[in-house]
């Protein structure tokens, strides 16, 4: 989606949806379980200028720029808090996919009822904490995760597990708003069947931290 401009372009408000939906898939690919699969140069928004086949393009198409790397570190500091992230949260690296009895459910705007039709934008899914252990065998928090692809705001019934949510990311916020490197300093999000409203085209992640 290059929102009405092909390649580079000066708009600032085309950057800046850009960069969100950049923020945005970083964000599903390192929420999904499964190892990641990165190409270098994503952590600082290397472009290879819309060629997803260059390993023959001995050019400027395939060569890494690393001035890059000091012109986006935005998306350099969301990348490395998500892989943060998900190192400090089991519960997004489970080995079995939750065939062991659950530990996953799905939602759409209202609980339990996800969208599952080719129309649907948005969808959101809660991952229970308590099916995975730290090293130390401590449960890991519960993890709920809202996307909205569409052009409208959404408004997603959050889930009560009797303890309060914090934000930890938000993609559409500004940069060093749209995620929390620690829990504790994220902003609070609600505690029972609050409604959580999700900017278009943009993602949401809520902890619900086990003290």
């Amino acid at each position: 989606m290059n929102f009405g401009v092909e390649g580079p372009t000066g708009d600032g408000e085309i950057n800046r949806r850009r960069r969100i939906q950049m923020k945005n898939l970083i964000a599903t690919l390192l929420l999904s379980q499964g190892v990641p699969m990165l190409l270098g140069g994503d952590e600082f928004s290397r472009t290879q200028r819309g060629n997803n086949n260059a390993y023959c393009q001995d050019n400027e198409i395939s060569w890494v720029d690393w001035t890059c790397l000091q012109a986006n570190q935005e998306m350099h500091r969301f990348f490395k808090l998500m892989i943060q992230f998900r190192r400090n949260h089991p519960v997004l690296r489970r080995q079995n996919f939750f065939s062991d009895g659950g530990g996953i459910t799905w939602h759409g705007e209202k609980e339990n009822e996800p969208d599952w039709s080719d129309e649907a934008q948005w969808l959101a899914f809660l991952l229970d904490g308590g099916k995975a252990k730290h090293p130390d065998g401590r449960p890991d928090d519960d993890i709920y995760v809202m996307m909205n692809a569409s052009g409208d705001w959404r408004h997603f019934v959050v889930p009560d597990r009797g303890r309060e949510w914090r934000k930890v990311v938000d993609t559409s916020r500004p940069a060093g708003e749209e995620i929390f490197e620690q829990t504790d300093r994220a902003p609070g999000a609600g505690h029972r069947h609050d409604r959580f409203a999700v900017e278009p085209r943009s993602v949401v992640v809520l902890v619900s931290p086990r003290n």
